[in-house]
């Protein structure tokens, strides 16, 4: 599946959501039966490589970004901050 949490972009708050979306995404991988594969949709975090250990997690093919509202230039910008 793919699985494609949004952080609003516009959230006076938007890093603290993204902490918290961390969290609770770590807390059920740990338990994901690896075997079931899955890949995730973000929005371009507000710190660079936010999301990147989650490869660490068997079971996480691929991660990739979602614009999530920025206009391109701003998307661009910020997506390549993360490797």
């Amino acid at each position: 599946p793919i699985i494609e949490p949004e952080v609003d972009i516009n959230a006076p708050d938007k890093v603290e959501c993204e902490r918290i979306l961390k969290e609770e995404i770590i807390n059920v991988l740990n338990s994901w039966n690896p075997e079931y594969k899955i890949m995730f949709k973000f929005t371009i975090p507000t710190k660079a490589n936010l999301y990147l250990d989650l490869y660490e997690y068997e079971c996480v093919v691929r991660i990739v970004a979602l614009s999530g509202g920025y206009e391109t230039d701003k998307a661009c910008q910020l997506l390549k901050q993360n490797d």
